[in-house]
């Protein structure tokens, strides 16, 4: 990885961190197995992004999209089965329909769908840097549609996350000049790539 694209992850990565209040994670241990969880799939979606491009590229999205959800729900069915006596089923109004609906096909099997187009014919350092727009996007729609407030927080990590995009997709030397600082700061020189 290039000195350009590490300064990009990390700066976006920092802006997710802090738009998620990072401080709020804790491994106490009503919630250690959940976040231990959460780390897991961050570090495991990671190595696919890094070591899946070949596969991805060899392969029909949309079959691998279908193949993974296959047996994902292996794994998942194994995991609920101990909660199933305990579910309650809930009155299915049409709003509920809906949101269901979505959450299956929009916010989850056509958000893999594209993620698997995009390493295809993407390098994976920029898939996974449009990633980090998720949290971006999330927090636009509930200002929108659920009135929650733009805080100062909330418009600086996003500008980091940002500006992170902005220096792993930055094609030429200016396009990313506030790099500059960062190289003397960590000493690189300018035969290393930027």
């Amino acid at each position: 990885m290039t000195f350009r694209k590490t300064v990009g992850f990390l700066l976006a990565f920092v802006g997710v961190l802090a738009l998620r209040k990072v401080e709020d994670i804790s491994l106490s241990d009503q919630t250690l197995v959940g976040d231990l969880l959460t780390i897991l799939n961050c570090f495991s979606y990671g190595l696919f992004l890094a070591y899946g491009k070949k596969f991805i590229e060899s392969h029909d999205p949309l079959w691998t999209t279908t193949w993974l959800f296959i047996y994902g729900s292996f794994g998942l069915t194994l995991i609920a089965i101990p909660d199933w006596y305990n579910f309650q089923m809930p009155t299915m109004t049409p709003v509920l329909w809906a949101a269901v609906i979505f959450a299956i096909f929009g916010a989850t099997l056509l958000t893999y769908f594209l993620n698997f187009w995009a390493l295809a014919h993407a390098k994976s350092s920029q898939v996974a840097i449009f990633i980090y727009l998720q949290p971006v996007v999330t927090s636009f729609i509930a200002w929108v549609w659920m009135d929650e407030a733009i805080t100062v927080r909330t418009f600086a990590s996003c500008l980091l996350i940002f500006l992170g995009l902005l220096t792993v997709i930055a094609k030429n030397r200016t396009d990313y000049f506030f790099l500059q600082p960062f190289k003397k700061l960590f000493n690189f020189n300018s035969s290393q790539n930027v």
